[in-house]
């Protein structure tokens, strides 16, 4: 896992690319309690899933996540059942990869009141994969090989569009992604054997 303040390049990128105002309206979640933790699934390719035996109905490749009790934590999805070790304050992501092993990782949350985190996901069968903004000409990530994931705050309002690229070739394009002050978006980057898919989607914690 690789995390990492990146507001040097999106001053960069504000500059390539102005973003058009967003009033701050009040209307964000709540920050999450400090002292909560949380764990969530991505499983592209199931509908369905459980956390902590909290059905996950619908849940679109990823699930909110859910406020659990630290200790040990039960996840599903499909024929897959893996525990999760959970500490107090943590925050958690289960990835289900189109081989159909569970890997568990340790998520970054911030919830600057000026920032928006971003969280990155190589769930494909390609190494050290970037993260590529085209309106900056730069790297956001770079090095993320399979069932990792990269995880940064990056100034916000902002909305950009990404490339996940293997080397120059480019695998996935995921247009214009909303970066919005104290929320969080994830991309993930799944797919084998030639055939990959990349996608956007916003932050849910289920409280």
């Amino acid at each position: 896992m690789t995390i990492r303040s990146v507001a040097p390049f999106f001053a960069l990128a504000l500059m390539a690319t102005p973003a058009l105002p967003q009033a701050d309206n009040g209307l964000y979640e709540p920050a999450p309690d400090p002292d909560a933790s949380f764990v969530r699934l991505i499983a592209p390719g199931e509908a369905s899933g459980t956390i902590a035996a909290k059905a996950m109905n619908k849940m679109d490749a990823v699930s909110p996540y859910v406020s659990v009790t630290p200790g040990e934590v039960s996840v599903t999805a499909g024929d897959t059942d893996t525990v999760v070790s959970v500490e107090k304050g943590g925050f958690y992501t289960v990835t289900l990869a189109s081989g159909g092993a569970a890997a568990t990782m340790k998520d970054t949350i911030i919830a600057s009141p000026a920032k928006a985190d971003l969280a990155f996901y190589n769930l494909s069968d390609l190494p050290a994969l970037s993260l590529f903004v085209p309106a900056a000409n730069a790297n956001v990530a770079e090095g993320i090989d399979p069932n990792a994931m990269f995880a940064a705050a990056l100034k916000a309002p902002l909305t950009l569009d990404f490339e996940v690229r293997n080397g120059d070739e480019v695998v996935a394009t995921i247009p214009a992604v909303e970066l919005r002050r104290k929320e969080g978006v994830t991309i993930v980057i799944t797919g084998s054997a030639g055939a990959y898919d990349g996608f956007a989607t916003n932050n849910v914690f289920l409280y």
